[in-house]
């Protein structure tokens, strides 16, 4: 294991060991994410997750997750840490009833990183009153490693600031003194909401609520949109996206069909993974505009949509075929609305 980080092959290597044990042992590889294993056997449940040599184990009882972790000491020279209390870099905080995650530690650290300990809080993630710009550069490297942080919490634990960090990022090769300034003005966001957590509650039935938006020709250089979309589980968020549209559109109705797309397409996989791992849900997609909906649903309207690209109107057949649930959502309600 020492060498694990040392050499090119060696995660692979490890990592294809390790499957070949868990599959001898009778668990199955998850095909929609290859570093998840499950077992079901009767009422009882379990599930590994894996990354690089960090193991989570989840199950239905306690005992099941013993006899799991003995199971794989028998196996391997491992370290039992017990029950889960950080991961990854995530603090975790489990509960009779909930489950809740966050990177307060981590944010911490950054602001020592970046001598914003001191500083005066801000109540948003970016000043709108702030237009950036390309500019010239100036020691992109430790921008880039600074919007590379940031990354981290997005993906991890913080769709709040999602946002923020993808209009950052995107002047990674020429930022100048304007773009330091958004960066510490959402340091300083952080340093306020700094104890932030997701909290997931149980459930017998696992409740999935997709939201897909849309902001219209918000770029300011390009005139291009950009499509946000968020997916609710037992109370927290799962899986978020803030991202620029590769096209541009040519109207909101056009912008919101797009982000809608995309949604679907996250929200397929998430079913998908679910219906493997034997997990019982309820799903629903929700969108602000009436004009996408009906498009989705009605594929005569051509001569409005006969300039989209092919692959955003895969979605009419999974809502035709009710696959997707696909529901209209008031815009005050509407929680992707902040990507």
């Amino acid at each position: 294991m020492k060498s694990i980080y040392g050499l090119k092959q060696s995660p692979r290597t490890w990592f294809n060991t390790l499957k070949h044990s868990l599959l001898d042992s009778k668990f199955t590889q998850s095909q929609k994410d290859a570093t998840v294993f499950f077992k079901i056997e009767g009422v009882d449940s379990i599930y590994i997750l894996i990354y690089v040599d960090d193991i989570l184990v989840v199950a239905s009882s306690e005992d099941v997750v013993k006899q799991t972790v003995a199971l794989l000491l028998t196996k391997f020279n491992m370290k039992d840490l017990g029950t889960v209390d950080f991961f990854l870099g995530m603090e975790v905080q489990v509960k009779d009833d909930s489950i809740s995650l966050c990177q307060t530690a981590y944010i911490e650290k950054l602001l020592r990183k970046y001598k914003m300990v001191e500083c005066n809080v801000k109540q948003t993630p970016m000043n709108k009153l702030v237009v950036l710009k390309a500019g010239e550069q100036v020691d992109d490297r430790n921008y880039k490693q600074a919007i590379g942080s940031l990354i981290y919490l997005v993906v991890s634990t913080r769709p709040d600031i999602a946002f923020a960090v993808s209009q950052l990022a995107k002047y990674a090769s020429c930022p100048d003194s304007t773009h330091w300034t958004a960066f510490k003005h959402l340091l300083a966001y952080l340093k306020n909401t700094i104890h932030y957590k997701i909290t997931y509650y149980t459930n017998d039935i696992t409740n999935i609520v997709g939201y897909a938006d849309a902001s219209f020709a918000c770029d300011p250089n390009d005139r291009t949109s950009i499509s946000g979309y968020v997916f609710i589980i037992n109370g927290g968020p799962v899986s978020w996206f803030s991202r620029k549209q590769g096209l541009t559109a040519l109207s909101t109705v056009e912008a919101e069909y797009i982000a809608l797309g995309e949604g679907i397409k996250e929200n397929l996989f998430i079913q998908h993974l679910l219906t493997e791992l034997q997990i019982k849900h309820q799903h629903k997609m929700l969108c602000d505009n009436q004009g996408a909906i009906a498009i989705a649903r009605n594929p005569e309207k051509f001569s409005r949509t006969k300039h989209i690209e092919i692959k955003y109107h895969f979605l009419r057949q999974h809502v035709a075929s009710g696959q997707i649930k696909l529901n209209y959502c008031p815009t005050e309600e509407m929680i992707a609305d902040m990507f």
